[in-house]
C-alpha cells in the first residue's frame, strides 16, 4: 500500500476531536411540567446534569461518525496498491537493445530477461491498458505504437534482438516523450542497464519516468585500443586491454597481422586498470587484429578489435557546426571517417599540431588550423582558400569544371536560396561557377582547401542524390591512396560502396544480404553485429571488419539511477502499476452515512 498524500491523515486528529467534543457539550433542553415521570419510563435515561461539559458515554452514532471521518481522511491521502505488470492505462516502454544488454550475468542475457518483463506486461494487461514499445538502439524506432492488441504486441516483441551497437537512449526517450508527454497519468518505463551517457534536453512533460535496472555484475574485459606506428624498431603495434570489473582477471591476449598470429601473452589485469602490450608487425601488414580470452568476462562483442595498419586508411574528421544531420550522415557513410562534433573550434586545434586530418566549418567562419585539409560551407577565409564579401541570392550555375570533386554531381539541379560571394586566393581554382560568382573553390596545395559559397541548410543540396557523392569526392580528394582493400568500421554505422552494381555481403552466423545499388552507390545500413564480413563488389571480394568500440557499452556495471540533466530516477526492483483505491473509501463513507441515518431513524 502506498499513499500519495500521507499528510492528509493528520486531519483525523482535529476532526475526531471536534466530533467527540460535540458529544461532551451539555444538551439544550426545554423545561416542561409533567404530572409524573412514570408516564415516560423509556426516557428517564436521558436525564443528565445540564452543565457545560458532561461525562462521555458510549454512543454508536459517535463511533460511526469517527469511522466516517477516518475513512474520508484516508481517501484524501489517495491510497494506492502496487500491482505487477503494466504501470498504468497508458505506458511507453523503452527497451534498451544496445551491446551491453547482451551481457550474460542474467540468464541467458540481460536483454532476454528484459523481454520477459515486457512479455509479462502484455500477458497481464487489462482491456483498457494501452502501451507502446520503443527499441533504443543506434537508431531508435517504434516497435509498436500505443494500442491494446496483445497479439500484435507479442508478434512485434519476438522480432526484437539485442545488437552490438552503441545505443541512443536520449533520442529514444525524446521519442517516448513525444508520444505521451501531453497525457495525464501516462508513464515511461525504461528497461535498461543504464550504460549510456547522461541525457540532456529531455522532459517527460506530464508523464512520469520509471526505471527498471537490468544486470547483477560488471565483470568484463575489452580490447580498447589497437594501432601501429613506425618506430626505430620497425612497424610497432600497440594494444590495450581494460578490466571493467571489481575483481582482477586473467586473460590471454593475442595479436594478428593479416590473420597470422604475431604475438601471444597471458596477463593478470587488475580491477579497473588497463594492460598494454606491444609487438612488431611485418612492414607489409594491412589489417591488425587483437582478441582476448578470459573466464571472468560477461560480454563477448568487445573481446576483439580490428584496425588498419595503413595510416592513410582512416580520415580523422572534426565537424565544427551548430548542427547539421545531413552532413553528419553523409560523412558517416564513409567507413574511413572517424567523426568528432563541436560547435566551436577547440583551443587545442589553434596550435601548430592538429590531431585531425580534416576540419569542416559548417556555417562557421574558418580559422587557421594545421590539419591536412579544410572545408568550409557558407563562409570563407584565408584558411579555406577563399574569402567572402557580400551576399548572393538564387545564383544560376553557368560552368562546371570536370574534376574529381565534381564527378557524378549534378550542380545544375541545385536550388540555392542564399550564399556568399567567394574570392579565391592565388592557387585556388573555381570548380563550379555561377552568374553571381564562384560556388565551389578548391586548392590542391600542401594543405588541401575547399570552399563552398552557400550554407547547406539554405539550399536543397542535402536532399539531392548527388550530395553524398560530393562528400565522398571530398574525402577521396583529401585522402592519400590506401594500399589495402579491407574496410574497418563499427557496429551501428552505415556506409556506401561506390558501385553501379548490387553488393553481396556475407558474415558470421550465416548472415547474407544483397545491398541494392542506386545512383552509383550501394548503402549498407544493417551493420548490427561485430565480426568479419565479406563484400563482393563487381566480382571482387573485400573484407568488412566491424568493431564494438564503446566505453559506455563495455563498462557493463548496472547503474542504480538514471540522470536526466539535474533530475534523477532511481531503479525499481520490479515494475508495478499503482492502483488507486480512494474511490472505494468514499463509497464506504457514503454507506456508513446511510447506515447512520437508518440507525438514527430507527431509534427515533
Amino acid at each position: 500500500m502506498n499513499l500519495q498524500g500521507p499528510s492528509h491523515l493528520l486531519w483525523i486528529l482535529p476532526l475526531s476531536g471536534i466530533i467527540v467534543a460535540l458529544y461532551l457539550l451539555r444538551m439544550r433542553r426545554q423545561d416542561l411540567r409533567i404530572p409524573a415521570t412514570f408516564l415516560w419510563p423509556e426516557h428517564t435515561e436521558e436525564v443528565r446534569a445540564n452543565s457545560l461539559f458532561q461525562k462521555l458515554r458510549f454512543n454508536w452514532l459517535m463511533i460511526l461518525q469517527l469511522i466516517i471521518a477516518s475513512l474520508l481522511c484516508f481517501a484524501f491521502a489517495q491510497p494506492q496498491v502496487r500491482q505487477e505488470g503494466l504501470l498504468g492505462e497508458t505506458t511507453v516502454i523503452v527497451l534498451d537493445t544496445s551491446a551491453s544488454m547482451r551481457a550474460t550475468d542474467m540468464s541467458p542475457s540481460r536483454f532476454d530477461a528484459a523481454v520477459d518483463i515486457v512479455r509479462s506486461a502484455i500477458n497481464t494487461s487489462k482491456p483498457t491498458d494501452r502501451f507502446a514499445l520503443i527499441e533504443a538502439g543506434a537508431i531508435p524506432r517504434v516497435a509498436f505504437s500505443l494500442s491494446n492488441d496483445p497479439a500484435k504486441q507479442r508478434n512485434a516483441l519476438e522480432k526484437l534482438h539485442a545488437t552490438d551497437e552503441e545505443g541512443n537512449m536520449g533520442e529514444a526517450l525524446r521519442l517516448a516523450s513525444a508520444l505521451v508527454s501531453s497525457l495525464d497519468s501516462a508513464r515511461i518505463l525504461v528497461i535498461s542497464d543504464g550504460c549510456f551517457p547522461k541525457i540532456e534536453n529531455f522532459s517527460p512533460g506530464k508523464a512520469s519516468v520509471v526505471y527498471k535496472s537490468m544486470g547483477t555484475r560488471q565483470e568484463n574485459l575489452a580490447v580498447t585500443a589497437l594501432g601501429s606506428a613506425k618506430t626505430s624498431r620497425g612497424n610497432e603495434v600497440f594494444c590495450g586491454v581494460k578490466n571493467y570489473g571489481f575483481n582482477r582477471a586473467d586473460a590471454t591476449i593475442e595479436v594478428f597481422a593479416d590473420d597470422k598470429l604475431i604475438y601471444s601473452t597471458k596477463q593478470t589485469i587488475q580491477s579497473l586498470k588497463t594492460a598494454g602490450v606491444s609487438c612488431l608487425a611485418p612492414a607489409s601488414a594491412h589489417i591488425l587484429h587483437a582478441k582476448i580470452e578470459s573466464k571472468d568476462d560477461m560480454l563477448a562483442a568487445d573481446n576483439e578489435l580490428y584496425a588498419s595498419a595503413d595510416p592513410n586508411a582512416a580520415i580523422s574528421t572534426l565537424l565544427v557546426s551548430k548542427g547539421n544531420p545531413f552532413l553528419e550522415r553523409a560523412l558517416l557513410l564513409d567507413p574511413r571517417v572517424t567523426l568528432d562534433r563541436t560547435d566551436t573550434l577547440p583551443n587545442s586545434e589553434r596550435g601548430t599540431v592538429s590531431k585531425f586530418d580534416l576540419i569542416i566549418f559548417d556555417g562557421v567562419k574558418p580559422q587557421p588550423v594545421s590539419s591536412r585539409a579544410v572545408v568550409s560551407f557558407g563562409q570563407g577565409s584565408e584558411a579555406s582558400g577563399a574569402t567572402t564579401s557580400g551576399k548572393i541570392s538564387g545564383p544560376k550555375i553557368t560552368d562546371i569544371t570536370q574534376a574529381p570533386l565534381t564527378k557524378g554531381v549534378d550542380f545544375n539541379s541545385i536550388y540555392i536560396e542564399n550564399g556568399s560571394v567567394l574570392k579565391p586566393f592565388e592557387g585556388a581554382k573555381t570548380l563550379v561557377d555561377s552568374n553571381l560568382g564562384p560556388i565551389v573553390v578548391a586548392d590542391d596545395g600542401e594543405t588541401k582547401k575547399i570552399a563552398v559559397a552557400f550554407n547547406l541548410l539554405e539550399s536543397d543540396f542535402p536532399l539531392q542524390v548527388g550530395f553524398p557523392i560530393f562528400i565522398a569526392n571530398i574525402l577521396d580528394f583529401i585522402a592519400k591512396e590506401s594500399s589495402g582493400k579491407d574496410i574497418v568500421t563499427r557496429a551501428g554505422t552505415s556506409f556506401a560502396f561506390r558501385s553501379a552494381n548490387d553488393v553481396s555481403i556475407s558474415g558470421p552466423n550465416g548472415y547474407q544480404q544483397s545491398v541494392p545499388s542506386k545512383d552509383g552507390q550501394a548503402i549498407w545500413r544493417d551493420i548490427t553485429f561485430a565480426g568479419k564480413y565479406q563484400a563482393t563488389v563487381k566480382g571482387a571480394k573485400s573484407n568488412v571488419l566491424v568493431n564494438l568500440k564503446s566505453e559506455y557499452e563495455s563498462n557493463i556495471a548496472p547503474k542504480p539511477e538514471l540522470i536526466f540533466g539535474s533530475a534523477k530516477v532511481k531503479a525499481l526492483q520490479t515494475p508495478f502499476r499503482l492502483q488507486d483505491y480512494w474511490r472505494i473509501f468514499v463509497l464506504f463513507c457514503l454507506a456508513f452515512l446511510a447506515f447512520e441515518w437508518w440507525v438514527y431513524s430507527r431509534k427515533s
